[in-house]
């Protein structure tokens, strides 16, 4: 399943407008990378009460191609969420029973995935590994990035 992202303070109908997404302040809070290249209709929402932070928020889930998320909506006993501290002030929740697969994150058109190694990991699935660093030092991955509390990216 895909992963979903909860955004505190932000209030749904600022995302969800009637003449569609707002692509602008999703960048604003860190998920430049994921809308780039989402078609509205594929940019999940929901207002919930009783977040990850115990506040008010968003949620929002990129549907991949035709597949949507088997439950999209905040279960604290179901889902395990990780609290970002520096370059997005957005909680990623995955669920527990489904979690993350590469064709759940793979949703850009092939051209768009960064160079990189296919490797077989300990969940059985395939990923792409993308190649970090050129020998140049240059990269080609986005250079957004957050860490969580313990430091990790």
């Amino acid at each position: 399943m895909q992963p979903i992202y909860y955004l505190p303070g932000v209030d749904v109908s600022a995302i969800a407008k009637h003449d569609g997404i707002d692509r602008d302040l999703l960048r604003a809070n860190g998920l430049a990378y994921l809308v780039d290249g989402a078609i509205d209709e594929h940019i999940l929402t929901s207002e919930i009460v009783g977040g990850p932070d115990k506040g008010r928020g968003s949620l929002v889930c990129i549907q991949c191609g035709t597949s949507r998320p088997v439950r999209f909506g905040y279960f604290p006993d179901g889902q395990t969420w990780t609290e970002p501290t520096i370059g997005s002030p957005a909680w990623i929740g995955v669920d527990d029973c489904s979690p993350v697969k590469p064709d759940d994150i793979m949703s850009r058109a092939p051209g768009d995935i960064a160079a990189g190694f296919h490797v077989r990991l300990a969940d059985g699935n395939q990923w792409n590994i993308p190649i970090l660093r050129r020998p140049d030092g240059s990269t080609s991955l986005p250079a957004a990035y957050f860490t969580d509390r313990g430091g990790n990216i």
